[in-house]
C-alpha cells in the first residue's frame, strides 16, 4: 500500500515539473508559428517567384529594343573612265557607317521602327589628286500592323502568353492559400487535441482523487465497525486502476504535445520544453445557411478560383488558335529623310572638267533633320496557307482542353457543395452533442451524490459507487471531447467556405 501512494506522490510530482517546464501557447501564436515555419509552404513560395518570373519574361519582348552599329571598311579599285582620273591608275575607297535603331511592340499587332543611319566615303587616286568625301545621313521611320492574323483588341489574343502566364501565378498564389489552409487546420486539430489530453488528465485526477476519498471513508467505517475489512480491497483496486489510468494520460498529453511540435516544425532544442495551451474550449454557436454558404465557398475557395483560372486560360488559348487560322495580312508604311553633302574636290590641271562641291557631315545631318528631301511608302503583305492543318488541329485541341476545364469545374462545384454540407452537419451534430453531454454530466453527478449518500446510510456497495464514479469521469470525458469535436468542426466549416486564412488573419503574401 505504501508503494501505491509513493507511485502517486511520484506521479504528482512529475506532473508538477512538467507545469513548472511548460511554456504557454496561445492558439494564435501556434498557428502563425507553423505557418511561418513550414517547408511545404516555403517551397510553394519558390514556385510563385518562378511563375512570376516566367509572367515577367513574357511582357520582354514589349520592351523597347535599341541597336547600334559601325564598321570601317576599304577597298583598292581602278580608275576606268577619264572622269575618275587617269584610266587604269589605281585608288582607294574608303568607308565608314554608324547606324542606330529603336523599334517596339505594341498591343493589337503594332510594331514600329525608327532608323538613324550615317556613312562617310572617302575616295583618292594614288600619288595624285584627292577625288573627295561623301558624308550621307538618313532618318527613316517605318510601322508594321497586322489586320488579320495577331490582331485584336482581346488581350487574350495579342498577348495571348503574358495572359496565360499571369493565369498561372495567380493559380500559384491560391496553391499558397491551399497549403496555408491545410497547414492551419492541422495545427488547430492537434492543438485542440493537446487541450483535450491535458483536460483529460484532469479528469483522472479527479477521479482519483473520488477513489481515495471512499478509500478514507472504507477504513473509518471499518475502524467503527460498520464495514468488513474485505471491503477495503475493492476500494485499493480502484484506486491503484485510477493512478494507472493518470500514468497512461500523461503518456496521452506528451504524445499531443509532441504532434504539436511536430506540425509547428519546432527546432530540436525546443522539443524538451512542455507546452501549455492558454485557450480554452469556449463554445460560440455558429449558425450557418447553406445556400448562402454554399455560393460564399464558390467565391472565395482558392480551387473554385483555380478553376476560374484555369477557364480563362483555355478560352484564351482558344481564341488564339481561331485567330491563327486566319492569313497574315500585314499594312507597312514608312517615311523618311536623307541627305548628302560632299567636300571640296581637287584635280589635275589637264583633267575634266568636274562638278567641284563644299560640304561637312554637320550639312548632312542639318539637311536630313530640314526633311527638304523627304520620302514615303505604304504597302500590303499577304501570306496565306491554304490548308493551314497544324493550325485547325490546334484548334480542336484547344476546344477539347476547354471542354476539359468546363467538366473539371463542375466536378469541383459538386466536391465543394458535399464539403459544405459535411461541414454544416458536423456543426449541427457537435452542437446537439454538446447539450447533450452537458445534460449527461448533470444528470452523472446528481447521480453520485445520490449514491454516496446511499453508500454512507449503507443502502449501496463500495463497487456501486466505484461504478458510479467511472460513469462521471466517461461523462466529463464525453462532454470534453464533444467540445474539441465542434472546435475543430468549426475549423473545417470556415475552410470549406474558403474562410481559415480570414478567420485566423492570416496573411499568405
Amino acid at each position: 500500500m505504501h508503494q501505491r501512494w509513493l507511485l502517486g506522490l511520484l506521479i504528482l510530482i512529475s506532473a508538477q515539473a512538467l507545469a513548472q517546464d511548460a511554456k504557454p501557447l496561445s492558439l494564435t501564436e501556434a498557428l502563425k508559428t507553423a505557418v511561418e515555419r513550414n517547408l511545404d509552404i516555403e517551397l510553394q513560395r519558390v514556385t510563385i517567384e518562378s511563375q512570376r518570373i516566367s509572367l515577367d519574361l513574357t511582357r520582354a519582348k514589349y520592351e523597347p529594343t535599341v541597336t547600334a552599329d559601325s564598321s570601317i571598311a576599304s577597298q583598292d579599285n581602278r580608275v576606268e573612265n577619264t572622269n575618275q582620273g587617269q584610266v587604269g591608275a589605281n585608288f582607294n575607297r574608303e568607308t565608314k557607317r554608324l547606324n542606330s535603331a529603336y523599334s517596339k511592340t505594341h498591343d493589337f499587332g503594332l510594331t514600329y521602327r525608327v532608323d538613324f543611319n550615317n556613312s562617310v566615303r572617302k575616295s583618292g587616286a594614288a600619288n595624285e589628286a584627292l577625288f573627295g568625301t561623301t558624308y550621307t545621313s538618313s532618318i527613316n521611320f517605318s510601322i508594321e500592323q497586322q489586320l488579320l492574323r495577331g490582331f485584336g483588341f482581346d488581350e487574350s489574343v495579342y498577348r495571348k502568353d503574358q495572359f496565360v502566364a499571369k493565369g498561372n501565378y495567380q493559380s500559384s498564389l491560391e496553391d499558397l492559400k491551399i497549403q496555408v489552409e491545410t497547414v492551419l487546420l492541422n495545427t488547430e486539430d492537434a492543438y485542440w487535441n493537446l487541450v483535450a489530453s491535458i483536460e483529460e488528465l484532469k479528469v483522472a485526477q479527479q477521479s482519483l482523487d473520488l477513489a481515495k476519498q471512499l478509500y478514507e471513508q472504507n477504513k473509518v467505517k471499518i475502524e467503527v465497525g460498520t464495514l468488513a475489512p474485505i471491503e477495503l480491497v475493492n476500494t485499493e483496486a480502484t484506486v491503484a486502476s485510477r493512478e494507472n489510468d493518470i500514468v497512461t494520460k500523461e503518456n496521452s498529453v506528451r504524445a499531443a504535445e509532441d504532434a504539436l511540435k511536430k506540425v509547428m516544425n519546432l527546432p530540436v532544442e525546443q522539443w524538451r520544453h512542455s507546452l501549455k495551451p492558454s485557450d480554452e474550449l469556449k463554445i460560440i454557436e455558429t449558425t450557418p445557411n447553406l445556400e448562402a454558404d454554399y455560393q460564399k465557398a464558390l467565391d472565395a475557395r482558392p480551387e473554385s478560383i483555380k478553376n476560374r483560372i484555369a477557364m480563362d486560360n483555355a478560352k484564351a488559348e482558344l481564341k488564339f488558335q481561331k485567330n491563327q487560322l486566319l492569313p497574315e495580312l500585314k499594312l507597312t508604311g514608312g517615311y523618311g529623310s536623307s541627305a548628302n553633302s560632299s567636300n571640296d574636290v581637287e584635280f589635275p590641271e589637264d583633267a575634266p572638267p568636274q562638278i567641284i562641291g563644299t560640304g561637312s557631315f554637320t550639312d548632312a545631318l542639318s539637311d536630313t533633320a530640314a526633311f527638304d528631301l523627304p520620302g514615303w511608302s505604304v504597302g500590303l503583305e499577304l501570306s496565306w496557307t491554304p490548308f493551314n492543318r497544324q493550325a485547325k488541329l490546334n484548334q480542336t485541341q484547344a476546344e477539347v482542353t476547354l471542354r476539359q476545364r468546363e467538366l473539371e469545374t463542375e466536378q469541383s462545384q459538386i466536391v465543394i457543395l458535399e464539403e459544405v454540407r459535411a461541414a454544416i452537419r458536423d456543426l449541427e451534430t457537435n452542437q446537439k452533442s454538446i447539450k447533450a453531454n452537458e445534460k449527461t454530466l448533470k444528470f452523472r453527478e446528481e447521480n453520485l451524490k445520490a449514491e454516496e449518500q446511499k453508500f454512507q446510510n449503507g443502502l449501496s456497495t463500495n463497487y456501486r459507487v466505484s461504478e458510479v464514479q467511472e460513469e462521471l469521469a466517461q461523462a466529463r470525458n464525453s462532454l470534453i471531447q464533444s467540445r474539441v469535436n465542434y472546435k475543430k468542426a468549426v475549423t473545417k466549416y470556415h475552410k470549406a467556405l474558403g474562410q481559415l486564412n480570414q478567420m485566423h488573419n492570416i496573411s499568405v503574401q
